[in-house]
């Protein structure tokens, strides 16, 4: 502000008042731009101000108005222009600019309180009309662009929904269509003749629009659209095909290890059960790396270094360093319960085919005082007939019978293990996997045609018509529907296998527009959430 000398300052409660006037010799036309300085009067401007500590600032302009020294212009008599605030504004432009910035990145009520906590005074309203006047958009797409992506996200859940056009190339938001309509996108498209690729999803709608707007645009199905299509039709098929719980034959998964120390070599069979066997292999791991961090103190790296390299403290360094054996945690205290001394009763009566209603009748003879629950609760947990349930892999077993074991598998893990890649099974998994091949040949067949169709985008060897004709073999329904949707937009599907263009950057982009409309509580317009998207996108990036 140096056109500005300050006359006065006081204070009034926690409010300062500034008075300034303005010293400037002389002042541009608006209309004409001839600069003029004949001074025609003066007048107060009265601007507000904040501060970090919260109290407001008043601060009181006196400007002039200059006469117009063009005989032709229209305007005789012109106020006086500021670099640092707008005509007829209150606020400086660098206040204006906090509140576009917190208005981009939270709810107008929010920037209200916010900014009231700076010691400025302004309503959502205000916000709302600061917002507004951003730029809308972009005014006009250059014939650079020439790779589009186009995809649709809800602009109202199960109501209305957008859609969102970008550039593929400079990875940018080029505009936001109220509908997602066949007929709003190909007006939109027939305006830029000069785009020769679009990604997209699945959606016939907008393959039928770009064929009419620009039927020489190449189109590229998503991948990530077409393998989820996929695996859903197979997911909806076994869970309508199979029974919830799957019985495979279980695969002898104990750990063997050599004996290092025995010079015969002998094989020594691990039967501990795999809670144990993952205690003492991070009992072994964290040994390891005490071990090594003994060895470089003793190379003379100093505790400050070796904590700042592992990320530990100095003082978990030091005990390391003093430690003379593995550190070992003991196991958990597990309480017994009143049915221990029955539990050779109860797997009798559970051999003999006695029910649990009948069983807490005899118990009850035998002086038992619980509940018919508890004894089924026992009965589970323990294994006594069904076996002993794993909770995280979905899997149950009978702990007592080391040959030809069953296991019981529920139907959500077999389908994760189907629709997952090989390179990511786990050890389990893979035991599971082997199993099912001799009790359930067809969902193995399953899983090798989803790991054909993943392929066909790292290698496209297999012909995806080949494809097609393996996949109606199986005459399912679901997985059927999903090769006529693939025939009904098969160029786009085989383009997509050859072209590096997916619509990731849209689903970030449409996920960032989901935090958008929630920071809004839902309130947020078609056109403010417009003018939020292009403008926190060159903002923020």
């Amino acid at each position: 502000m140096e056109d500005i000398r300050i006359i006065h300052q006081f204070e009034e409660g926690n409010k300062t008042f500034i008075i300034a006037e303005s010293v400037k010799k002389y002042c541009k036309c608006p209309s004409c731009g001839i600069v003029s300085d004949k001074i025609h009067s003066k007048y107060t401007r009265k601007m507000f101000n904040g501060s970090l500590d919260g109290s407001p600032q008043e601060i009181i302009l006196i400007a002039r108005k200059f006469k117009c020294k063009e005989i032709f212009c229209n305007q005789e008599v012109f106020t006086e222009r500021f670099d640092f605030i707008d005509p007829y504004g209150r606020l400086p432009n660098n206040i204006i600019e906090i509140i576009k910035i917190l208005g981009l990145s939270t709810s107008a009520e929010k920037v209200s309180k916010i900014m009231s906590k700076l010691g400025i005074k302004i309503s959502h309203d205000t916000v709302l009309r600061t917002l507004r006047k951003l730029p809308k958009g972009l005014n006009k797409i250059n014939e650079s662009v020439t790779n589009i992506g186009v995809d649709d996200f809800a602009f109202r859940k199960g109501k209305n929904y957008c859609t969102l056009i970008c550039d593929m190339d400079k990875r940018k938001v080029l505009d936001i269509l109220p509908s997602r309509n066949k007929k709003d996108l190909s007006e939109w498209l027939k305006n830029y003749p000069h785009i020769k690729l679009v990604s997209r999803d699945g959606s016939i709608t907008y393959a039928s629009a770009i064929k009419e707007a620009l039927p020489k645009a190449e189109q590229i199905s998503d991948k990530f659209h077409l393998i989820k299509n996929l695996l859903d039709s197979i997911s909806q098929y076994i869970k309508r095909k199979y029974p919830r719980k799957l019985v495979i034959s279980s695969r002898n998964d104990d750990m063997c290890k050599s004996d290092i120390g025995n010079q015969n070599n002998v094989i020594v069979i691990d039967n501990r059960n795999l809670k144990n066997r993952i205690r003492e292999e991070k009992i072994s791991a964290k040994w390891n790396l005490m071990m090594e961090i003994k060895e470089k103190h003793k190379a003379g790296i100093s505790e400050r270094q070796l904590a700042k390299d592992y990320s530990i403290s100095r003082e978990t360094i030091r005990k390391y360093i003093r430690a003379k054996k593995p550190v070992y945690w003991p196991s958990g205290y597990k309480r017994g319960s009143k049915l221990d001394p029955c539990r050779e009763l109860i797997v009798e009566l559970l051999d003999n085919g006695n029910t649990h209603e009948e069983i807490l009748n005899i118990l009850i003879q035998q002086g038992y005082d619980g509940s018919r629950s508890l004894i089924s609760t026992y009965i589970n947990k323990n294994g006594l007939k069904k076996g002993i349930y794993d909770d995280k892999k979905g899997i149950s077993y009978d702990e007592n019978k080391s040959e030809g074991r069953k296991k019981s598998i529920s139907i959500h893990t077999v389908t994760k293990i189907i629709c997952k890649n090989d390179s990511n099974l786990t050890k389990d998994e893979l035991n599971i996997l082997e199993s099912l091949k001799e009790s359930y040949h067809k969902l193995v067949e399953l899983k090798e045609l989803i790991e054909n169709f993943k392929g066909m985008f790292l290698d496209n060897k297999l012909p995806l018509e080949k494809w097609m004709t393996k996949a109606r073999e199986f005459n399912i329904p679901e997985l059927n529907s999903f090769v006529n949707g693939i025939k009904r937009d098969i160029d786009s599907v085989k383009n997509s296998f050859t072209s590096s263009y997916t619509n990731g950057l849209l689903e970030g982009i449409i996920n960032k527009i989901k935090e958008i409309k929630r920071m809004s509580y839902g309130r947020c317009k078609f056109d403010l959430l417009r003018i939020k998207v292009f403008n926190h996108q060159e903002i923020f990036g």
